[in-house]
């Protein structure tokens, strides 16, 4: 009976140290899912969070008091602003952006064309304000007969290299209306004739 109390005793050690041993991996386990939760919460800077979403509300027009009310109290065009700021403050790889400066006033277009001039990641604007346009962006791209044409430059560059474009394409098309006639003066076939008429009226598509 005595060596059986001995071996009980210690079997219930063993118990108490075996369990002891599960809490410390449990709790190395837990700090260690806790590091990385902070890992992760700092690199995608939660410690300022609020601060950079208020920044962003109100320089698109929002007070304080406007800032704390439910997104369903607000009008139309100010969800418009809601989900814009929800876009900025997500800062996307690649921001899409079309006619951002509906339903904002002067103060808070003026604010989104500085706050977009210091964008570090790729953004696509479709807009009819050209100075925005001008502030913002540093490639134009123009559709044009269901073809891309890529600019470097602002908007104003790009209606000066337009500009030039149609200049030079024009005076293709003159010289090659000279030589349609000069062909038809040496009595080229109706044929020749025809191909570089075709070939002037495809110059003038895409002038």
């Amino acid at each position: 009976m005595h060596c059986i109390s001995r071996l009980s005793g210690r079997y219930g050690q063993l118990l108490l140290i075996t369990e002891f041993l599960s809490l410390i991996s449990l709790f190395c386990v837990i700090r260690n899912v806790i590091h990385i939760v902070y890992e992760e919460l700092k690199a995608i800077g939660a410690d300022s969070a609020e601060p950079r979403a208020r920044r962003i509300l109100a320089g698109l027009g929002f007070t304080r008091s406007m800032q704390d009310r439910a997104t369903h109290n607000f009008s139309g065009g100010w969800r418009m602003r809601v989900s814009l700021a929800r876009a900025l403050f997500l800062e996307p790889t690649l921001l899409l952006l079309d006619e951002p400066t509906n339903h904002l006033d002067l103060n808070a277009v003026i604010w989104l064309d500085n706050y977009l001039q210091g964008w570090k990641k790729t953004l696509l604007v479709v807009s009819h304000d050209q100075s925005f346009l001008d502030n913002v962006c540093n490639e134009i791209i123009h559709l044009d007969q269901q073809k891309l044409w890529y600019y470097k430059g602002n908007y104003s560059m790009f209606k000066k290299m337009y500009v030039q474009k149609r200049k030079e394409l024009c005076k293709e098309y003159e010289k090659q209306e000279k030589r349609l006639k000069e062909m038809k003066a040496q009595g080229q076939s109706r044929k020749q004739a025809v191909s570089t008429t075709s070939f002037l009226i495809c110059l003038l598509i895409y002038v």
